[in-house]
């Protein structure tokens, strides 16, 4: 399998970064790692039916 491009990682850094900045993201980190993970119960109180409309969106 060949090597992401640098040019893609720096790409994924950045919307991670855009996206733990904006309050939907949550970043722990487990020694060298760091775990994104969705901040759904902020999310849900904020925007109520947003996960179900993307989700239903993205059976179609």
């Amino acid at each position: 399998m060949p090597k992401p491009s640098l040019s893609r990682h720096i790409s994924l850094s950045l919307h991670i970064k855009v996206l733990r900045e904006a309050g939907i993201l949550t970043t722990r980190i487990e020694g060298t790692r760091h775990i994104n993970s969705i901040r759904t119960a902020d999310l849900n109180a904020r925007f109520p039916r947003l996960r179900a409309a993307i989700l239903k969106a993205a059976r179609r």
